[in-house]
């Protein structure tokens, strides 16, 4: 009887090995929260966004994106994971950057993503809506001077908010329009939004092909090109200040 004991168990133990998941939990992902606080309100909102898979080996997010979440929860195309997984998302909020501590989430039946936003009032102009090549340059000119100005304040946070506003923008303006191919958010910068090599390369192709220098940084002079690029030079700039109220004032200059 011996060695039909060992026979029986040498293969239960073949089987583990041959499939190292077959008893790994396959848990399907029912919503995702993706809940952006701003200013001094107190309720976090519910955006809709993007969920992207974490992989593993380089920590990174896997693109193009898993699924988009909608503002109820709900995700389109579904997505299962298993135990050990991880998850990043994209909050659709022009000024939202990932609270640390809640950046990322692991396998579980709801997913919880938190973020900050800064709290913005426009001046005697309507705010740039997204879509055409003018708006996106109106929006580089006003997270430029966003970063700015919270920056002078030392307000770190608004200054985060608004710095992966801007990599967006130019993500978005170097030919990225659903970022899922030029943009990272990198742990060791506290998730930081900024351009992965793929958007670096984008970035020194266009600077070469105006001739500047291919330093792959958004420079002062990059970044005039990247707002005149079709527009020519007069076109106005903005300037940001921060009230007395902590909000954020925007105005053509």
């Amino acid at each position: 009887m011996r060695p039909i004991r060992y026979i029986a168990s040498s293969v239960v133990c073949l089987v583990t090995m041959v499939y190292p998941g077959l008893h790994a939990q396959t848990l399907s992902i029912m919503s995702v929260e993706i809940l952006v606080s701003q200013g001094n309100k107190t309720t976090p909102q519910q955006v809709s966004g993007k969920l992207y898979r974490v992989d593993p080996e380089t920590n990174q997010r896997v693109r193009p994106y898993a699924a988009k979440v909608e503002t109820t929860g709900a995700l389109s195309p579904p997505v299962s994971c298993r135990a050990g997984d991880s998850f990043e998302s994209d909050a659709d909020h022009p000024f939202a950057y990932a609270i640390p501590k809640e950046a990322r989430a692991t396998c579980s039946p709801t997913l919880k993503f938190g973020y900050s936003a800064m709290n913005i009032a426009w001046g005697p102009f309507e705010a740039p809506k997204p879509g055409s090549e003018a708006d996106l340059q109106a929006r580089l000119s006003i997270y430029s001077s966003l970063v700015q100005a919270a920056a002078r304040n030392g307000d770190l946070n608004s200054a985060i908010a608004a710095s992966d506003a801007k990599v967006s923008t130019v993500a978005k303006l170097l030919g990225d329009s659903d970022l899922s191919s030029y943009v990272l958010r990198d742990p060791s910068q506290g998730d930081r939004l900024i351009l992965n090599s793929t958007g670096i390369d984008a970035l020194k192709d266009f600077q070469t092909a105006r001739g500047l220098a291919p330093t792959g940084t958004v420079d002062a002079n990059t970044e005039q090109f990247l707002r005149y690029q079709s527009s020519g030079p007069n076109k106005p700039s903005v300037n940001c200040s921060r009230g007395v109220n902590g909000a954020y004032t925007c105005a053509l200059k």
